[in-house]
């Protein structure tokens, strides 16, 4: 079976679901550094939405123990 790569419109989605759970604007900072995660993410072999996210909560997690 082929990997199918992550779309720009899943990508949006993602972003989009994150942002509202974290009460975040979508112009926020955070928001911001996310989507550069998300590009940098779907820019290497991660093929699924599930991986996509996770990885972006594992960033979210890291960056908030770093900024402790």
């Amino acid at each position: 079976m082929p990997n199918k790569a992550v779309s720009l419109l899943e990508v949006r989605k993602i972003l989009n679901e994150f942002c509202a759970e974290n009460g975040l604007s979508i112009g926020s900072a955070i928001a911001i550094d996310a989507a550069k995660h998300l590009i940098k993410i779907t820019a290497t072999d991660v093929t699924s939405a599930i991986m996509v996210r996770s990885s972006l909560d594992h960033w979210m997690v890291e960056r908030t123990a770093f900024a402790a």
